[in-house]
């Protein structure tokens, strides 16, 4: 109970940055907006130029130095969004004037030919970008791949076609895209240093001695290799699109696969669905997303350190591109590896309360509620558990283009599903100076004092900030880890994690989602094998893996010697990705394999979960964080709908002579047996102590009775001066009856 009187008596630490958009505003209104957020519990902000119209130039730092000095004057830390405009990757228009910094792509074009044909000559240029550089050409004849030899003579290829249908194949390297196309390379070494040299280091010259005091890091937006713009984020391997390319990739392609290695890349288009196929896919995606791993995330990582700063930030996650190309990174984890904090995203209406299965709609198409629900965050604070530069710390972009309908009430439930699943850092998006209303991407907070609820704005920032200090500097207890889907995903079939994570949510188990990684690089993660599955500290009891088709081989050779629970979902893989070995299915005879339906009756028959409850509560959220000896138990009833009403128990609790309920947003103690009542939407934090606490009882109020039948109103920027005042003589829908078009209180 230290810790949290301790904090309910304000003392922690700042965990929130939202975005301060820039577009050329005077000073007297950045002051105001900085005082704003000042007032609001907010004690960082994150600088971005929403696009600045010069950014980089004489205006931005005449701009950087009056937010700078602000800060100063209000004990506030910056942050400094990492490009002129999102996503990352534009880099101030470094490849206009330099395009050999630009992205290069591998493309394809296949030419059905009749043989025998002596003297075949076919057009060398590539149709739509004439300026591609021809890389090589193969021939396929009864699914046999074997290189030809050609001749190049101005703009024709001749080649002799021997006896046979003969698909003729022609690989080349472009630069165009059908999206952002002036982004940098994400994969060559030097377009992402000549990135640092145009963005992060002139930042450094202007203001070095303020860096690792006031200016506290950098901030990446959503960067991704952009070889396609993917509107579904369908990005897969083996889609029909350009891929990423850079002349490292040419060079370990040529290591993995020997210097005929074109004739294997013919198996980057299309999804045959067996072992050579899923072998060289494998090869080609591990070797760009560790590129993307090296050349960008860790370079930007290592530049901060190096000048005394931070780095933070989130890719795309949405439509599965967490593990795709196009606007995604390949693979989440390697992505942020460079980063500081993990990070993650939600906007335009991607978590609704209520809607935890199927897809719903948005102006763009759809989302996938199983994935944002159960395992979006997950993902982000999976890699704060076993990356341990991270320190456990998970920062959130959260709130940002849901629209006005988004108030106060539904901020508090995300924020609650963020804590609940370790989320400890928070950017709100975002503080527009643009004129009310402002149509990028509401709501803004603030907003010129135009929002009517941005007074209990600073109510949520303090609990956001003091529920965050909580869960900092302690770690969390996780019983189980679910194999990340990337690499079976990219070579075949292969089940979401989201799938298995849902299951475990509902039946309140925590767990990490694991990378191969983990196996493949143990020394990264401070991983442990000898006495069961021991990552960077934190201990699994079980390893779940979601059905795939494939595995690796270091994981295999884990299962096959581990006493970890091992449970496959559906069915054991039928090859390995990155060897020749094949699955020795006598030595799997220790593991279980199950449906999704059996995985939460095994569950439930065997009591797993840490807190037994009389009946199951699919909306129960449970979160156990341990630090300084005491487990802090968080407890949200997700359920917009239904209030909770149970009997509880936690074996750990009943070492302690006092149970207390604490409600952080209201300041208020309870004690309290084995009966919790949550209403909807409604979290606590539960921990037990030995001593005794003077406390202020809860009572919920399920209704309050009006004594004067009248209504007055005030705009937010009038309150509290209210005005036209109407006697009512039943209660009706304001909105739709009374004022149509009036916002305030």
């Amino acid at each position: 109970m230290e810790e949290i009187l301790k904090i309910i008596n304000n003392n922690y630490q700042n965990h929130i940055m939202p975005l301060f958009w820039q577009k050329g505003e005077e000073k007297e209104k950045i002051k105001e907006y900085i005082k704003a957020m000042k007032d609001s519990d907010i004690h960082a902000f994150i600088v971005e130029s929403r696009p600045f119209p010069h950014f980089c130039e004489e205006k931005w730092w005449e701009t950087m130095d009056v937010i700078i000095d602000e800060a100063k004057k209000n004990d506030m830390k910056v942050w400094i969004f990492d490009d002129n405009h999102f996503p990352t990757g534009y880099a101030n228009g470094l490849v206009k004037k330099h395009p050999e910094y630009g992205k290069k792509v591998l493309k394809h074009r296949i030419i059905n030919i009749n043989g025998p044909l002596k003297g075949c000559g076919i057009y060398k240029k590539l149709p739509n970008e004439e300026n591609a550089q021809l890389l090589g050409v193969i021939g396929i004849h009864n699914e046999q791949i074997s290189l030809v030899n050609y001749n190049v003579e101005n703009d024709m290829i001749y080649l002799d076609i021997p006896n046979g249908n003969w698909d003729i194949e022609l690989f080349y390297i472009g630069s165009q895209t059908d999206v952002n196309e002036q982004y940098i390379n994400m994969i060559d070494k030097d377009a992402c240093q000549m990135f640092i040299n145009t963005v992060y280091q002139p930042h450094y010259d202007r203001y070095k001695k303020e860096f690792g005091k006031v200016i506290e890091g950098f901030f990446s937006d959503e960067p991704g290799f952009q070889n396609e713009r993917g509107v579904k984020n369908d990005s897969l391997i083996g889609k029909e699109m350009p891929l990423p390319w850079s002349d490292e990739v040419k060079k370990q392609l040529e290591k993995e696969l020997g210097n005929d290695y074109i004739i294997y890349l013919h198996y980057l288009w299309g999804r045959r669905g067996d072992e050579i196929d899923g072998h060289i896919k494998y090869i080609y995606m591990n070797i760009v997303t560790e590129l993307y791993q090296k050349n960008f995330s860790n370079l930007i990582g290592k530049w901060c350190h190096l000048h005394g700063v931070k780095y933070i930030g989130h890719i795309i996650e949405d439509r599965d591109a967490n593990a795709r190309l196009g606007v995604g990174c390949g693979h989440m984890f390697r992505a942020m590896y460079g980063q500081d904090m993990a990070g993650i995203d939600v906007v335009f209406n991607q978590i609704i309360p209520g809607l935890d299965e199927g897809y719903h709609t948005y102006p763009r198409g759809v989302w996938d509620n199983e994935f944002f629900h159960y395992a979006l965050v997950k993902l982000g604070t999976s890699l704060s558990h076993i990356d341990p530069k991270k320190n456990g710390n998970t920062m959130a972009e959260v709130f940002g283009a849901y629209g006005w309908h988004e108030g106060i009430y539904m901020m508090k439930w995300i924020v609650d599903h963020f804590l609940n699943r370790g989320v400890n850092y928070f950017v709100p998006h975002a503080f527009s100076q643009s004129n009310f209303p402002d149509e990028d991407c509401p709501p803004h907070f603030y907003a010129h004092g135009k929002n009517p609820q941005f007074r209990y704005f600073k109510i949520l920032m303090k609990y956001c900030n003091q529920m965050s200090e909580l869960f900092s500097n302690g770690k969390a207890n996780p019983q189980a880890a679910i194999l990340y889907h990337a690499e079976a995903e990219w070579c075949g079939e292969a089940m979401f994690c989201q799938k298995p994570a849902r299951v475990l949510t509902q039946n309140q188990i925590q767990f990490d989602i694991l990378p191969s990684d983990v196996w493949k690089k143990p020394d990264d993660y401070s991983a442990e094998f000898d006495s069961g599955l021991k990552v960077n500290g934190y201990n699994y009891d079980y390893l779940i893996i979601p059905y795939s088709q494939y595995i690796g081989n270091e994981i295999i050779e884990f299962i096959y010697h581990t006493t970890v629970k091992v449970i496959f979902i559906d069915a054991l893989p039928q090859f390995i990705y990155n060897s020749k070995n094949k699955i020795n299915v006598d030595k799997l005879n220790h593991v279980k394999v199950m449906t999704l339906d059996e995985l939460e009756q095994d569950i439930r028959n065997n009591n797993i979960s840490k807190i037994k409850l009389e009946k199951p509560e699919k909306y129960l959220r449970f979160y156990d964080y341990y630090k300084n000896n005491v487990h802090y138990y968080h407890l949200f009833n997700e359920d917009p709908i239904h209030y909770l009403d149970m009997k509880f128990e936690i074996e750990e609790l009943n070492k302690y002579k006092y149970h207390y309920k604490i409600d952080m947003l209201n300041h208020k103690i309870e004690l309290i047996n084995n009966n919790l009542f949550l209403d909807k939407g409604e979290s606590c934090v539960v921990v037990g102590t030995n001593e005794y606490i003077a406390y202020e009882k809860n009572e919920y109020k399920h209704h309050v009775e009006l004594q004067r039948k009248c209504m007055a109103f005030a705009k937010a920027d009038e309150y509290p001066n209210f005005h036209d005042q109407i006697k009512l003589t039943d209660f009706k829908d304001i909105n739709r009856y009374v004022a149509p078009y009036f916002a305030g209180t």
